[in-house]
């Protein structure tokens, strides 16, 4: 009888990475090498993938500063305004 292939959750258990032949012989040498192209090529993308996300936060939080600058900047200016005309009409 053998193993179910997923945990009691519904996970599978099972391995997506292929496993890497432990004999590196003469005529095996492509295999591995075909192995670990395949995973220099996923990380290459999933650190675009990283990086892209990170330049997209981090130019929201630009949007984000500049706005909050800008109403900060309106509030002050209508505060000494609002001081000038005190002063001007009392």
């Amino acid at each position: 009888m053998s193993e179910p292939d997923h945990d009691g959750a519904g996970v599978s258990t099972v391995s997506r990475v292929p496993e890497i032949s432990k004999s590196y012989g003469p005529a095996e040498d492509s295999q591995p090498t075909a192995h670990l192209h395949a995973i220099w090529t996923e990380l290459m993308s999933l650190k675009r993938l990283v990086e892209n996300e990170h330049d997209r936060k981090l130019r929201r939080i630009e949007t984000d500063l500049r706005w909050t600058m800008m109403l900060v900047g309106a509030q002050f200016i209508t505060i000494i305004g609002s001081a000038i005309a005190t002063l001007v009409g009392g």
